[in-house]
């Protein structure tokens, strides 16, 4: 169990976890992070995956973290600078002599676990956040900022039968949006065309 506080608990670092451990000394907290460098990203994933699932069913699902019956998930995205040699793998820079790549996560709001990360060369949140869709099923929801509805997301997401709680601007959204904003009314159904 000890490991999956690395994974499940936001508040266990390497440091900690490693004093569980009786030769935890003789160990560095910087050792485990050049292993896992070592890794292919791939196997991280199916790792954190399983982890999750162990997690998941060590712990269980309290009524009190569900929102209306669902499990609330967050995505975000993040630009980061990235080395040079990376120009040649596709990153490009935004401005200066850097190139940089867009970092994209699905956590669950319950428990701060991240569910799934991503990074790309491609600066395109929404297409990312398309991908963490993978990871969900329809007793998730999935709340977005500003930056993801699109008609595309909006789709995938009643496709899938996965929910999604989108922040949208009051102005420069979709027509119907805008329409609902001005009216007085406090909820509706709208057919966004």
């Amino acid at each position: 169990m000890t490991l999956l506080h690395l994974v499940g608990d936001a508040r266990w670092s390497y440091r900690v976890v490693l004093d569980l451990f009786e030769d935890g000394d003789s160990l560095a907290a910087s050792s485990l992070s050049m292993a896992r460098r070592r890794f292919d990203s791939g196997l991280v994933t199916e790792i954190r995956t399983a982890l999750l699932g162990v997690w998941d069913d060590h712990r269980g699902v309290s009524e009190e973290a569900l929102w209306h019956g669902y499990s609330p998930h967050v995505v975000d995205g993040t630009k980061i600078t990235v080395p040079r040699e990376l120009l040649k793998e596709g990153f490009r820079p935004s401005a200066g002599l850097y190139p940089h790549a867009l970092i994209s996560i699905l956590a669950r709001i319950r428990d701060r676990v991240i569910v799934d990360v991503s990074t790309s060369s491609s600066w395109d949140e929404r297409k990312q956040a398309h991908k963490h869709l993978e990871h969900l099923t329809s007793k998730d929801l999935v709340v977005y900022d500003s930056g993801f509805p699109s008609l595309a997301m909006l789709v995938a997401h009643a496709g899938t039968g996965i929910g999604g709680v989108f922040r949208v601007k009051s102005t420069r959204s979709f027509k119907e949006i805008t329409n609902f904003l001005r009216s007085t009314e406090n909820d509706a159904y709208v057919t966004i065309k």
